[in-house]
């Protein structure tokens, strides 16, 4: 039987890129995402893992606030802990990862204050420096060589 998530949110963290002992790549992270109900809004925390050549490529882009698309199947870990207790883990093993956008884009655009074309061109204008037209002086000679500019 297939399954597929996808999972659209924002990272927790920088991306953790480590390596197993037989040298694959895999990159874990943190998904946080929400959905309303009603008038309550419900926040999730979902941990992904990203293995090989993907998973070591984009670890350097996966930074925290960073809004990301995760597609991939999930995973149930259980272990015995030092207390014996058996701990689950639940997680989403990823097979594609797209980049939406970021904290840093969303902040600029806020503080960036909103302005029409007509507006942004007069700006444009002013800071403009003002120059005055030079005439072009034709040169004396037909020869390219003799011209003096």
């Amino acid at each position: 039987m297939f399954q597929k998530y996808i999972i659209v949110g924002r990272l927790t963290q920088d991306a953790d890129l480590r390596y197993t002992q037989g040298g694959d790549p895999v990159t874990n992270f943190r998904v946080i995402t929400s959905k309303k109900v009603n008038t309550k809004e419900h926040t999730f925390a979902i941990d992904a893992t990203l293995w090989g050549k993907l998973g070591e490529s984009l670890a350097k882009y996966l930074k925290k606030g960073q809004l990301v698309l995760v597609e991939g199947e999930l995973r149930q870990e259980s272990w015995q802990g030092r207390d014996n207790q058996t701990h689950y883990k639940t997680s989403l093993v990823a097979d594609t990862v797209r980049l939406l956008g970021g904290k840093r884009e969303e902040q600029a655009a806020q503080a960036a204050p909103q302005q029409t074309p007509a507006q942004q061109s007069q700006q444009v204008q002013q800071q403009a420096p003002a120059q005055q037209a030079q005439p072009v002086q034709q040169p004396q000679s037909n020869d390219p060589f003799e011209m003096d500019w």
